[in-house]
């Protein structure tokens, strides 16, 4: 029986980053552990790792997953992508402050900067229906591009102009579940993700993620936009350095595929394959003389290697760990002398370095919590070279004692089905988990090799949690034990304190009780006859978290900056655990006891590939099959 905290679920099977299973983790914390209590730029999160991250760290807004910096390295724009407030935040790096910080609409991260011509590129999405008063700002039916110019001095940004860039015809409808859910069945969108901006400042190429496109904007041309055929889900956009751009590259998350466009006659050159299908190539960059391109390969741990030249995939470089899959590199930076490329993993909270050429990895920077973007800057007068990332989530929320709470009409939950929009911050009263997420920014000196060696140690150690223990002797839990079936109970949407508080053997508050016993007897009755896992943690705000904690003990990186969205209202569809976009790069815990010929049944748990009936474009017949399997054991209530 697992109970549940502060809203935070967890799975049964254990991945360092975000599923460590902690039965005896107390809110006292044991003398190994005390003796490491975190210090104003380190972080304790609630499964038990403390985040020991590189540099000095710069507080941002509310979940950024985008980051770009200057090519003088004076300024780093971040964009904040979370459910509350999307803005732009300017660091300038060598006062590392927050300069200033820009409202926007909603964005999705991406980000290009023309420091040539003090422009930036910032990929604009709807409004959150939750915040009404944001109507008025500029882009804010989405499907954007916002355009700005910065000063020199200053480094302070003003909007010059919004450039849209819907999705064209041809595109394919969003799949949603259930399909009429917010009004999206059969509508398409373009939902404008990563972006980059050609050597001369003419050209834009933008991944447009739900209408399988490439938008190609002629900046030179009053923001001409033509389109060009991608792969399913695109995501990452890069413009090689030759010719004045004239080639560029869009990864595409399902396909497996990196798209080669011609940018003069908006036409696919060429797809090429650096993964299998739902690998999810993300981020790409491209070295300055446009002879290799790497891609961070989310989904399998991998950075591909590919040789321009040729168009073919050169190597691929595993950036995996021994403990198992999920380090997710996400984003990748060459050093100013490229001979080293940086890779930001978001499932482990830390930068691989790799050194080139060699192909190997030197070591790892630790990070904060998922690590989304990294940049470096040459060194400039008396200032080295410097290493920049921005991690999502920060170094955790703290406590939150003012949440949320289902009996009050004011609650969240309350609007999220009320057909009549809100005419006010529905999140301003109460401390909504997700809304509590800051991140964070972290500069450095970019470190040599000896460094990053030195480093690597501490990278390691964030991955365990400070008060790890051994299993004692003799315990049941064990390969041949005698534990022969086990029955995983889990109730979504509550804290453990709503339900178990008023147990009296577990670590409960009976204050914070609001479903207690006479209205959960049945679940009070298991509690008295198993164990109370009253301390399991994980790290999540919200419930479709909790759903893959439990169902697969891991959150793939699409989950985590698509959800936030989802539920802001921002019409990012929901395909959560349904759709093979959105599924875990091991799968389920149905599809491991599938491969271990473990015999299981599931019921009512809808996100674990079980929904076979519902029509999916990436899914393969083979995919279909091992689904069809599961819905056979599974017994997921009414359709």
């Amino acid at each position: 029986m697992a109970g549940l905290r502060a809203g935070r679920t967890l799975g049964p099977m254990a991945f360092p980053r975000r599923s460590v299973l902690l039965p005896a983790l107390a809110l006292g914390l044991p003398a190994a552990a005390a003796a490491q209590i975190p210090g104003p730029g380190t972080g304790l999160l609630p499964d038990g790792r403390q985040l020991t991250p590189s540099g000095a760290q710069v507080t941002l807004g509310n979940y950024p997953t985008g980051g770009a910096v200057t090519k003088d390295g004076r300024f780093l724009w971040t964009i904040s992508t979370g459910i509350s407030s999307n803005d732009v935040r300017i660091v300038d790096t060598a006062t590392r402050r927050v300069i200033q910080t820009i409202q926007v609409p909603g964005a999705s991260g991406g980000v290009a900067l023309d420091t040539g011509h003090r422009r930036a590129y910032v990929s604009g999405l709807a409004n959150s229906r939750w915040q009404p008063e944001k109507n008025g700002l500029a882009g804010a039916r989405g499907d954007v591009i916002l355009a700005y110019r910065w000063s020199a001095t200053t480094g302070r940004a003003r909007l010059d102009r919004v450039i849209r860039v819907p999705a064209p015809a041809g595109a394919p409808t969003v799949q949603a579940f259930p399909p009429p859910r917010a009004g999206l069945a059969g509508t398409t969108q373009g939902w404008p993700q990563k972006l980059a901006v050609s050597p001369g400042g003419g050209r834009l190429l933008v991944s447009l993620n739900l209408a399988d496109h490439g938008a190609i904007v002629d900046l030179y041309a009053k923001d001409r936009v033509r389109y060009v055929r991608a792969g399913s889900y695109p995501y990452g956009a890069a413009i090689l350095p030759a010719d004045n751009g004239r080639i560029g590259l869009v990864t595409n998350e399902a396909a497996g595929t990196v798209s080669v466009v011609d940018l003069r006659s908006g036409t696919p050159v060429k797809t090429i394959t650096v993964g299998p299908p739902l690998s999810h190539p993300e981020g790409v960059v491209t070295d300055r003389e446009g002879r290799r391109a790497y891609v961070a390969l989310e989904a399998s741990d991998q950075v591909v290697v590919i040789d321009l030249r040729t168009r073919r995939v050169e190597r691929t470089i595993s950036v995996g760990r021994s403990s198992g899959l999920g380090t997710m590199p996400v984003a990748l930076a060459l050093s100013p002398k490229e001979d080293r490329l940086f890779v930001a993993e978001s499932g482990a909270d830390e930068i691989a370095v790799i050194r080139i050429p060699g192909w190997d990895v030197i070591g790892r920077l630790p990070t904060a919590d998922q690590p989304q973007a990294v940049a470096t800057a040459a060194e400039r007068g008396s200032r080295p070279a410097q290493l920049l990332w921005v991690a999502a989530e920060g170094v955790g929320l703290g406590p939150n004692p003012k949440g949320t709470n289902p009996t009050q009409a004011e609650d969240p939950i309350f609007w999220a089905f009320n057909p009549i929009a809100p005419t006010f911050d529905i999140f301003a009263g109460v401390q909504y988990p997700a809304k509590m997420v800051r991140g964070r920014a972290g500069l450095l000196t970019l470190p040599g090799d000896q460094a990053v060696r030195k480093a690597t140690p501490a990278a390691s150690r964030q991955l365990q949690p400070v008060n790890v223990q051994r299993p004692p002797a003799g315990t049941p839990v064990r390969a041949n034990g005698p534990i022969r079936h086990v029955f995983f109970i889990v109730r979504e949407n509550r804290a453990y304190d709503q339900l178990l508080g008023d147990v009296g053997k577990g670590n409960g508050d009976p204050k914070l009780t609001v479903f207690g016993k006479s209205y959960t007897p049945n679940l009070h009755a298991l509690v008295s006859r198993f164990p109370l896992l009253d301390n399991v943690y994980a790290n999540s705000e919200a419930s479709i978290q909790g759903h893959y904690w439990t169902a697969a003990a891991s959150v793939p990186d699409y989950v985590s900056r698509n959800w936030v969205q989802q539920y802001a209202a921002r019409g990012r569809p929901n395909d959560f655990g349904v759709y093979a976009v959105s599924w875990p790069g091991n799968g389920f815990l149905f599809d491991e006891a599938e491969r271990r010929k473990i015999s299981y049944f599931n019921y009512g748990e809808g996100f674990g590939g079980a929904a076979a009936s519902v029509p999916d474009r990436d899914r393969s017949p083979a995919q279909l099959r091992r689904m069809q399997r599961i819905a056979a054991n599974s017994d997921l209530g009414p359709p």
